[in-house]
């Protein structure tokens, strides 16, 4: 190669490095593509123990994804206020909020939300592929005549944990279940019903159904039985005030003699022996990664329905106590909460410095003694 083919080479080899330091970088810095939108809409309100899970799930998960995605936020509030005519004005407010609004993929926490997407959809949102999160009873005909539409199933393990139940206090005669007059109260008798469990067992069920936490309680303290409580749902007072499922559960367990079983690990804490629980923060979670493949052009109709709960067993050490539960009576791989640390669990990664120094100290002698046998 000639001096002069040599030089040129190199003059737009300069020239290149130049345009591609300066000019590229300006026009990638200069170009601002819009942010990808989704709309979360929850059945209920900020402050809602299950759902507030599922939200932090979902933000936190969204909040990972390298994709710039901005997320709009709309609450429903629909356990205080069931009312059709409430729905009736969500409906109004959300076709003048959203009217020059596109979203990418809408998620929706609980039944309450899915119910109000499939009816309206289509005067709302247009096709917008659908994520739902914690369905409660959920069956593949819900979705019947509808497309670009997926999510995860709240399914609890009931005949599981009435299992669990009635092994670990087999002298209870029967199940007591305080359910809301809703549309999740009644879906969860519908599961029960239809829990093997329940059908021709020894042990009697019995569904307490639209009772104010005052009534339950008064129930409940007024039993000399010590039955079986199974908290699920929400609860109200004799004002109206709806309760979060962790307050009812709460009071239900201080006016019961008997042992109380839950589905949803917010329970725990608040008066719950245990149970095989569902997680609210796994379902957003989930939700969230099923959105986010969609937006990167998976379709909907692709990703199938999770139908079968990531459930584990948990309990709270303190309420077995109470009941005199032995940790070794639990199912294999059991989450215990509050259960006190071993004096090695304490001082483990103490222990185990300690253990890397003697170890150490003692490599260091025996290099000394070996050296002093050889001189």
């Amino acid at each position: 190669m000639s001096l002069t083919q040599t030089t040129r080479r190199h003059f737009w080899a300069g020239v290149f490095t130049l345009f591609a330091g300066t000019v590229l970088p300006a026009q990638a810095f200069a170009y601002h593509p819009e942010p990808i939108s989704i709309l979360v809409l929850n059945s209920y309100h900020k402050g809602f123990a299950w759902s507030d899970a599922i939200m932090q799930g979902i933000e936190e998960t969204v909040a990972a994804s390298p994709e710039r995605i901005d997320v709009w936020i709309e609450y429903m509030d629909t356990k205080r206020f069931p009312d059709q005519p409430h729905r009736d004005s969500l409906f109004t407010h959300c076709r003048h909020k959203y009217a020059k609004q596109r979203f990418h993929a809408i998620i929706t926490s609980d039944n309450n939300a899915l119910d109000f997407v499939l009816k309206h959809r289509v005067d709302l949102f247009g096709g917008t592929p659908v994520v739902f999160a914690g369905i409660n009873n959920f069956d593949p005909s819900m979705l019947q005549g509808h497309s670009a539409i997926t999510g995860v199933a709240e399914h609890p393990d009931y005949e599981e944990t009435f299992d669990i139940a009635h092994l670990l206090h087999p002298r209870a005669k029967a199940i007591v279940i305080p359910l809301p007059d809703s549309s999740t109260g009644r879906a969860i008798k519908k599961r029960m019903e239809n829990t093997p469990k329940t059908e021709g067992a020894k042990i009697q069920i019995e569904f307490w159904e639209g009772l104010s936490i005052e009534d339950t309680s008064a129930r409940l303290i007024a039993r000399s039985d010590a039955p079986i409580i199974f908290a699920a749902g929400t609860a109200r007072s004799e004002s109206g005030r709806v309760l979060s499922n962790s307050e009812k559960a709460a009071r239900i367990a201080e006016s019961s003699s008997g042992p109380v079983y839950g589905d949803a690990e917010i329970l725990l804490g608040h008066g719950v022996i245990g149970g095989k629980m569902v997680s609210g923060y796994t379902q957003g979670q989930t939700a969230g990664e099923f959105a986010i493949d969609i937006l990167r052009g998976k379709r909907a109709e692709n990703i199938p329905v999770l139908t079968e709960s990531p459930n584990r067993w948990m309990f709270d050490f303190n309420v077995l106590q109470q009941f005199a539960v032995s940790v070794s009576e639990l199912p294999a791989g059991s989450i215990v909460i509050n259960q006190p640390r071993d004096i090695f669990d304490r001082y483990r990664d103490f222990a185990l410095v300690a253990l890397i120094a003697v170890i150490g100290f003692c490599a260091i002698i025996a290099v000394l003694v070996f050296n002093t046998i050889l001189r």
